[in-house]
């Protein structure tokens, strides 16, 4: 038994070791002027999870100690992914497809993602983006509950399309001219998007591959001079004036929880961009992000698992870290998720009063 004790701790001591140096070797929070507790934070928790070995005698304590070093950092971009880990939600999701139903006065859109994997996912959220300028002028009710995230342009273009490009890059770009976006310069980030360029462009337009292609010419090249940060430069689209009306006169009714998260989140931000006065957040608060963002995965030494960890960074965004959004009418949701019925009927209600 002590010979299995020793081996044990010995396996979770090489976890400790590989989550310590590619935090340290590759997180954006390493080089953070706004930052500036994160390296002493690491070494602190580091240090705490090589104490709390010697008290494990199962696998089981072992991934605790593991869990209990990442989730220290309180960052859900931040995490430890197991294999064959039964995944339980605590939010309510009624669906995890594309869905639009339009009855010509109320148009429901269901934004289970924004991340779609697979050619037919892509045309149902083309289409929905594509068809937004005809639903300017009726209620529109974006559910947006258990959205996980994804990729930030997917509902950009949908706002964009919605409010007109010129008027949503001018309003976004009002509230974000102080923002910047700064990227980890390290080996491993270079080759990880490198790697997974292909997937993250899937189902883009031309302008957005681009952007991606760009960013990782501008990543690499800043890491082979040996920077340990990487800005990105700004590419604001042209606007005709400083002042634009937009087209759309509908109440937007946004369904939100905890579920939402990530590009949901931003999804959200650019939504209360638009200074648009019918807008109507409907639910529960969202979950929350910290500044860091677009995570890169590694496996664990043992192959059981693998950790997911933040490439990028953010400086002067408007939500704060770990801001939820908050609704403007606050509804419990049914954990086992109500019917499609049900959530229009409780929409026209909110509205007759």
């Amino acid at each position: 038994m002590a010979v299995f004790g020793q081996v044990l701790r010995l396996h979770i001591l090489r976890e400790i070791f590989t989550i310590y140096t590619t935090l340290r070797d590759n997180h954006p929070g390493m080089h953070n002027k706004d930052d500036p507790d994160f390296l002493t934070f690491l070494e602190d928790t580091n240090q705490q999870a090589q104490e709390a070995l010697k008290d494990i005698l199962t696998e089981k304590e072992g991934r605790v100690v593991l869990e209990s070093f990442v989730e220290g950092f309180q960052d859900k971009h931040l995490r430890l992914m197991w294999k064959n880990a039964q995944k339980v939600s605590s939010v309510s999701v009624p669906s995890s497809k594309f869905l639009v139903q339009d009855d010509g006065k109320m148009v429901y859109i269901r934004l289970p993602h924004f991340a779609p994997s697979s050619p037919d996912q892509v045309r149902q959220l083309t289409t929905i983006i594509d068809d937004m300028p005809t639903y300017r002028k009726r209620t529109i009710v974006f559910d947006v509950r258990g959205n996980g995230g994804g990729n930030s342009t997917w509902g950009s273009k949908l706002l964009a399309n919605l409010f007109t490009p010129n008027y949503f890059y001018l309003m976004r770009e009002r509230v974000l001219a102080q923002e910047t976006v700064i990227w980890r310069c390290s080996k491993a980030n270079v080759e990880f998007l490198q790697k997974n360029l292909s997937v993250i462009m899937q189902g883009l337009p031309e302008d957005e591959q681009g952007y991606w292609r760009s960013l990782l010419r501008g990543l690499r090249l800043a890491y082979e001079k040996g920077h340990l940060l990487y800005e990105e430069k700004k590419d604001v689209p042209a606007v005709c004036s400083s002042s634009l009306p937009h087209p759309v006169t509908a109440t937007v009714v946004v369904l939100i929880d905890s579920g939402c998260f990530s590009a949901c989140l931003d999804f959200l931000d650019e939504l209360k961009m638009m200074d648009y006065p019918n807008l109507i957040f409907v639910g529960m608060p969202t979950g929350s992000d910290t500044i860091y963002m677009d995570v890169h995965t590694v496996d664990l030494p043992s192959g059981q698992g693998s950790l997911g960890f933040p490439m990028k960074m953010y400086r002067n965004r408007p939500r704060g870290h770990n801001e939820p959004h908050l609704p403007d009418v606050r509804r419990p949701w049914d954990r086992e998720g109500g019917s499609l019925s049900q959530d229009i009927a409780l929409v026209s209600s909110l509205l007759e009063k």
